[in-house]
């Protein structure tokens, strides 16, 4: 993976490139010690993951809470209230060392957009916030789409994947649902992964 991002990146510099920690996420063996260590640094911005077609972020309940316990019991992923996210703010070689250190602890999701970061904030933030009814939860500084494979599979239409990509070009993420990497892109990528694609 680490070989695929720099040639995609030097294919397309032009893209903007945003690293995010998925906070449900992280713990002493994922990463969090990592971020306390630098979160002078990085000054991340707390946004929130949205699953389409999923209800609202909303706060933890007694109902929800034994979901996720039973779902923890069966060896799944709980499905929790609201999914918080964090964006860290860097340079572009700092952000790819970022990567490197927290690749494959489960916590990455990034995206690559031709947009600047504040266009794609806009277009998600219009996509995301009517699902948001929590008035702390339309406070956060950002939105972001969570897909695995049965969101994806779940869409009725090409449209509805673009709809919920907002204008992100590659979307990246460490996914626990689908005991993988998800990845989603605009652009061809087997010139790129050569063999890792057809494996």
């Amino acid at each position: 993976m680490e070989n695929f991002l720099q040639q995609f990146r030097a294919a397309y510099p032009q893209l903007h490139h945003q690293v995010c920690l998925q906070f449900w996420k992280l713990s002493a063996q994922s990463g969090s010690g990592i971020l306390a260590e630098n979160v002078q640094e990085w000054t991340p911005e707390y946004g929130l993951g949205i699953w389409p077609g999923r209800r609202s972020p909303q706060a933890w309940n007694e109902t929800l809470m034994m979901d996720a316990a039973a779902a923890l019991f069966r060896g799944n992923e709980p499905e929790l209230p609201a999914y918080r996210l964090l964006r860290l703010k860097a340079s572009p070689d700092d952000l790819d060392d970022v990567v490197e250190e927290l690749r494959g602890l489960g916590v990455l999701l990034q995206a690559f957009s031709i947009q600047t970061t504040k266009v794609l904030d806009t277009s998600l933030k219009e996509t995301y916030l009517p699902q948001v009814t929590e008035p702390s939860f339309r406070r956060a500084d950002f939105f972001a789409p969570l897909l695995d494979c049965k969101v994806l599979a779940g869409a009725r239409s090409a449209q509805d994947i673009d709809r919920w990509m907002g204008g992100i070009d590659l979307y990246i993420r460490e996914s626990g649902e689908d005991e993988g990497v998800l990845v989603l892109s605009r652009f061809p990528l087997s010139s790129f992964l050569g063999e890792q694609i057809r494996n």
